[in-house]
């Protein structure tokens, strides 16, 4: 810790200290009876919450989805100042919430607020 004072200043490097120290005291969670997958699970949205992250998971590999991306965020204007709102619809099953996670998670960062309605 030395050597980081140098580099960093003491009031930094104190900080660290208190938060390792604060760490070291919380308790941890049970997780005999939980599979690894289903540990990693909890631990992923445990962090994401605390870090107010909203990003929407999408499975890997979608095929076809990135020149519909494009057309949406083409209409979108992010850089305008008020409400956005987006509207899709269509017939169950085409991938319409897969195609909005993709669009959302691209947009969510350049605002203060944002909110997903799946399912309405």
């Amino acid at each position: 810790m030395a050597k980081h004072r140098k580099k960093f200043g003491v009031e930094e490097v104190k900080r660290w200290e208190d938060a390792l120290v604060e760490v070291a005291e919380l308790k941890g969670w049970d997780l005999k009876t939980r599979g690894h997958g289903e540990a990693i699970k909890l631990i992923i949205r445990e962090v994401l919450v605390n870090l107010k992250i909203k990003h929407k998971y999408v499975k890997n590999q979608l095929v076809g989805v990135d020149d519909r991306v494009e057309d949406i965020m083409k209409q979108l204007d992010v850089d305008c100042e008020g409400v956005c709102f987006v509207g899709i619809h269509g017939m169950g099953g085409v991938g319409k919430t897969t195609l909005v996670k993709v669009v959302f998670n691209q947009v969510y960062s350049y605002f203060d607020d944002c909110c997903f309605l799946g399912d309405v």
